[in-house]
């Protein structure tokens, strides 16, 4: 079994379940970061790399998706490091089935790096601006607005050429387009805690597309 850019890694012990702390990869252990609906974050201790657990039983697997794409769209400036590990090895160890995909840790977003800075409050504001349209345009009705999320990726997307630097535009276009090819329910979603900085100060669009 072998992945676009697959990471073979080998996992030497894990203790009792996913859900606890305590792992270890080729003999350097996993801390914990944070875990959220579908994705548990791993981080090695004293290194800067992350692995992502996410299930990929019933409706969750959809939410593999955008990891899937980040793995393609390598290269970018503003998107994160995102390799997929090839599991044939040990996810029988898991107690349960998973995609794992490595990564890396990126900084909180601040006012410390004003370039990012701004073009983040330009994505808030716009996605705030298109998605409250949408919610009055079919009376907040919450099916109606997930079968026209598309559109509204596409008017922000038209929007934003127009008011941001033409590298960070071109990977949410990237995003966008890669994106619909696993359907057109998905959202776009510029919150803060989704947006992060790299070493060199750039944006980080971490996880700004997910599936309903």
């Amino acid at each position: 079994m072998h992945y676009n850019g697959a990471v073979d890694i080998h996992i030497i012990h894990i203790y009792r379940t996913i859900g606890y702390t305590i792992m270890y990869f080729n003999q350097h252990k996993l801390i914990l970061l944070g875990q959220g609906k579908f994705t548990r974050a791993y981080r090695i201790e004293n290194s800067d790399i992350v692995y992502l657990f996410t299930r990929t039983d019933n409706a969750i697997s959809a939410n593999n998706c955008t990891k899937e794409i980040y793995t393609w769209l390598q290269g970018y400036t503003h998107i994160p490091y995102m390799q997929r590990v090839d599991t044939e090895k040990y996810i029988h160890s898991l107690h349960g089935n998973y995609n794992i995909y490595e990564s890396r840790f990126y900084q909180q977003l601040t006012t410390a790096y004003p370039i990012a800075w701004e073009q983040a409050k330009v994505l808030r504001a716009v996605y705030t601006k298109h998605l409250t349209l949408h919610e009055e345009k079919y009376n907040y009705n919450f099916h109606a607005i997930i079968n026209n999320a598309y559109q509204i990726a596409e008017n922000m997307a038209y929007e934003l050429e127009q008011l941001i630097d033409p590298v960070l535009y071109d990977a949410i276009y990237q995003l966008i387009v890669w994106s619909s090819n696993y359907g057109q329910n998905f959202f776009m979603e510029f919150n803060r805690r989704n947006l992060k900085i790299d070493s060199d100060g750039n944006l980080i669009l971490l996880d700004v597309v997910y599936f309903r």
